[in-house]
C-alpha cells in the first residue's frame, strides 16, 4: 500500500541558516578563486577574460569601461572622444592612456590603506599634496623614500553596494556617493536608507554583495557556479542589477526578490531560482509544492510538473501521490512529460466537478455516479463543439477511468487514507467509455515518393534555424536505421563496431524499454555518414576524452562536446525544415499533408520497407526492438 503524503511545513526564516551553511558546503574552492571573492569586502571580480563571468573591456588603455559589440571595441565614451578627435581608429588607440578619477585603485606608496585621487597620480590626497610641493624626486623614488610613510584608511563607503573606501574621516562615503549623497539630502533623503538602497559605482566585473543577508549571498554564489557549470553567461551587468534589487527590496531568500516579468533580468532570475531549488531542495518538502521541480527526483533540472490545473485539494494529493508511485516504473529521457499527461487529463474531470457542483468538487464524499455522467457529457460536449478532437475525448476518459482505479488499488480509499471519503461509485465503468478511434495518426509510414523527395531536399536543412551538418546526418541516420529520435540524438562518439563478419553495427540505448548496448546492423552507407560525422567532431572537440564525447553534441553552452542533442531538438528543427520546403507530391500529382511528416515516421517507414521486402516477424520484431508485433 503506497502511503498519503506527509506534507511538511513551509521553510521558515529559523531554517534560513541552515540552508545558508548548506549552499556554502556546495560552493567549491576553485569557484571562489575564479570569482576572485573576496569575504572581507564581500566583493567579486572575475577576470574580464572569462567566458562566462566576464564582459568586453574598451581597448583604448586605461578605460575599464564595457565596451559596445562594434569592430573597434569602444565603450560609448571613448568612441564619442575618438569621433571628436578626427585620428583614425588606430591613431586614437595609439594616444595616452584614458585617466580615470575616482576609481578603487589604492595609493601607490606601499602598504597606504587609502585610495588613490585618479589612475594618473595613483596616490591618496595626502601623498599627493606631498608629492606636488617643490623640489620633489621623481615618482619611483618618492614611493621609495624613507620619509614616505604609509597611512591608515578611513573605511569603506557607508553606501551597502560600494566597495569603495572613503577618501577622508569627514566624508562617510566615497567622493562620488558623498556627491549623491549631497543631492539626495537636498530632496531630503535619510541617510541610513539612502546607503541601503543607492546604487554602487560599475567598475569592469566587481560586484559588491554588501548589504545582503548571509543566505542571499550564499544563494548568489552558488547560482554563479551552478550557470557556470552549465555554461551560460553570466554578464556583470545584469548581475549588478540583480543585486541591486536584492538590496532594495531587502528580501530574507533569493525566491522572494520581484523583478519585472519578461526581461532579461528576470530570466536570469528565474533560471537561478530553479538552480537554487535544485540544490536545496528534497523529495519531501518538494511535495508540498503544487508546481514541482523535477530535477529534485532525478528527472531534469528544467522540468516541471504543475498540478495547478486541478482545482480540488483532494485530487491535487491524490494525483501527487499517484505521480510518486509512477516514477520508479517509468524509464525513458521524456518521464515528466508523460506524467503530465495524466494531469492535462485530469483537469477535464476538474472543469466539469467546478462547473456542475455548487462545492466546485471540493467534498470528495459528496460525489457519486451523477458527476461521473455530467463528466461524460462534458467531454462529449467539447468534442461536438470542436474544443477537443475525438482522440483528445477518448484519452481523457482513458486515463481518468484509469486514474479512478488506480487509486484505489494503491489503496487510497481505505479508512484513514487520504482518499477514504471517496464513494465507491465515483468511478468510470466500461460502457462509460467513448468508441476507440482507429484511424491512422501522422506517426504512420511514409509513401516511398514522398520519402525521395525528403531526402532530395536535406541539403536545404543548411537554410533553417538551428539546421547544421550535424542535423542532416541525425536526419539521414533516423531514416535509414529506423530508430527513435532520442535514440539517435543521445548515441555516443563510439556507437560503431563491426562484427565477426565485417558488417557495420550501430550501438544505441533503447531508452523506452531502459535496454543499454542494443545492437543494430547497418548498410556501409550509413556507417561512412557515422564515420564522417564522428571525424567532424573529433576536429571540433580534440581536447575531451572519447568516452564522454557525443556523436551529435548541442550547438549551445557545450564546450567539450558532451552534451547530446535535447529533447525534442531534432523533432523542432525537422518540423521547421518541412514546414519551410514547397508542397510535398504523391504520385497522383496531388498535395501530402505535412502534418503528417514527423521525425518519427522515419521509423514507420523503416518497418514497412522491411515488411514490403518479406523480412520475417520474429526478425522484424528484433529490429523494432519491440516485445511483439
Amino acid at each position: 500500500m503506497t502511503s498519503p503524503l506527509q506534507l511538511v511545513p513551509a521553510p521558515t526564516s529559523d531554517l534560513f541558516p541552515a540552508r545558508a551553511e548548506r549552499l556554502r558546503e556546495l560552493i567549491r574552492p576553485e569557484t571562489l578563486e575564479v570569482l576572485n571573492w573576496d569575504e572581507m569586502s564581500q566583493v567579486l571580480r572575475p577576470s574580464p577574460d572569462h567566458p562566462f563571468l566576464g564582459m568586453n573591456i574598451c581597448a583604448r588603455q586605461g578605460c575599464w569601461a564595457a565596451a559596445r559589440r562594434t569592430e573597434l571595441g569602444l565603450c560609448s565614451a571613448c568612441r564619442s572622444r575618438w569621433k571628436q578627435s578626427g585620428k583614425t581608429p588606430e591613431g586614437f588607440l595609439a594616444t595616452e592612456p584614458k585617466q580615470i578619477g575616482n576609481t578603487s585603485g589604492g595609493c601607490g606608496v606601499p602598504k597606504c590603506q587609502r585610495p588613490w585621487t585618479s589612475s594618473r597620480t595613483q596616490m591618496c590626497m595626502r601623498h599627493r599634496e606631498l608629492f606636488m610641493k617643490p623640489g620633489h624626486p621623481p615618482l619611483e623614488e618618492f614611493f621609495a623614500h624613507r620619509l614616505v610613510r604609509p597611512l591608515p584608511g578611513f573605511g569603506l563607503c557607508s553606501v551597502d553596494a560600494c566597495h569603495r573606501h572613503r577618501a577622508n574621516g569627514s566624508n562617510l562615503c566615497c567622493p562620488p556617493h558623498w556627491v549623491r549623497w549631497k543631492e539626495a539630502q537636498a530632496r531630503g533623503a535619510d541617510f541610513e536608507q539612502w546607503c541601503r538602497t543607492e546604487p554602487g559605482t560599475s567598475e569592469t566585473t566587481a560586484v559588491s554583495l554588501r548589504g545582503l543577508p548571509a543566505l542571499v549571498t550564499a544563494e548568489v554564489l552558488y547560482a554563479l557556479q551552478a550557470r557556470t557549470d552549465a555554461e551560460t553567461k553570466s554578464p556583470p551587468i545584469l548581475l549588478r542589477a540583480l543585486v541591486q534589487r536584492l538590496r532594495e527590496q531587502q528580501v530574507p531568500q533569493f525566491d522572494d526578490v520581484e523583478i519585472t516579468p519578461n526581461t532579461h533580468l528576470a530570466g536570469m532570475a528565474n533560471a537561478m531560482r530553479r538552480m537554487l531549488a535544485a540544490a536545496v531542495s528534497t523529495p519531501e518538502p518538494e511535495q508540498i509544492k503544487d508546481v514541482w521541480n523535477m530535477g529534485v527526483f532525478g528527472l531534469g533540472q528544467w522540468r516541471r510538473m504543475d498540478f495547478t490545473p486541478l482545482h480540488q485539494e483532494w485530487m491535487r494529493r491524490a494525483c501527487k501521490t499517484w505521480v510518486l508511485d509512477e516514477i520508479p516504473r517509468r524509464y525513458g529521457k521524456n518521464i515528466p512529460n508523460s506524467l503530465s499527461e495524466m494531469i492535462l487529463c485530469l483537469r477535464f474531470l476538474s472543469q466539469s466537478l467546478v462547473r456542475s457542483r455548487e462545492d466546485r468538487g471540493q467534498n470528495m464524499a459528496a460525489l457519486g455516479r451523477s458527476d461521473i455522467e455530467a463528466f461524460t457529457q462534458y467531454v462529449a460536449h467539447l468534442e461536438h463543439t470542436g474544443e477537443i478532437s475525438s482522440f483528445r475525448r477518448t484519452t481523457v476518459s482513458r486515463f481518468t477511468g484509469r486514474f479512478l482505479r488506480e487509486i484505489r488499488d494503491m489503496g487510497l480509499t481505505r479508512p484513514g487514507e487520504i482518499l477514504a471519503d471517496l464513494p465507491d461509485d465515483f468511478a468510470l465503468r466500461r460502457h462509460d467509455m467513448p468508441p476507440v478511434i482507429t484511424e491512422e495518426g501522422p506517426g504512420r509510414a511514409l509513401p516511398r515518393e514522398i520519402l525521395s523527395q525528403l531526402c532530395e531536399r536535406l541539403p536545404s536543412l543548411d537554410q533553417i534555424r538551428d539546421g547544421s551538418e550535424d542535423m542532416r546526418n541525425a536526419i539521414e541516420i533516423l531514416v535509414d536505421t529506423g530508430r527513435r529520435p532520442d535514440e539517435i540524438g543521445c548515441l555516443p562518439w563510439d556507437c560503431l563496431e563491426t562484427d565477426e563478419h565485417g558488417k557495420s553495427v550501430l550501438i544505441y540505448t533503447d531508452f523506452k524499454n531502459n535496454r543499454i548496448g542494443c545492437r543494430l546492423p547497418i548498410p556501409d552507407s550509413t556507417a561512412e555518414i557515422i564515420v564522417r560525422q564522428k571525424k567532424s567532431i573529433r576536429a571540433r572537440f580534440p581536447d575531451t576524452e572519447l568516452s564522454r564525447l557525443v556523436l551529435f553534441p548541442w550547438p549551445r553552452q557545450n564546450s567539450e562536446g558532451t552534451q547530446p542533442f535535447r529533447m525534442q531538438h531534432i523533432g523542432n528543427v525537422h518540423r521547421r525544415w518541412v514546414n519551410a520546403m514547397p508542397p510535398l507530391l504523391l504520385a497522383d500529382g496531388t498535395e501530402f499533408p505535412k502534418l503528417e511528416v514527423v521525425a518519427y515516421s522515419y521509423r514507420h517507414s523503416y518497418a514497412q520497407r522491411h515488411a514490403d521486402a518479406g523480412t520475417l516477424p520474429d526478425v522484424l520484431r528484433e529490429l523494432m526492438g519491440h516485445r511483439s508485433l
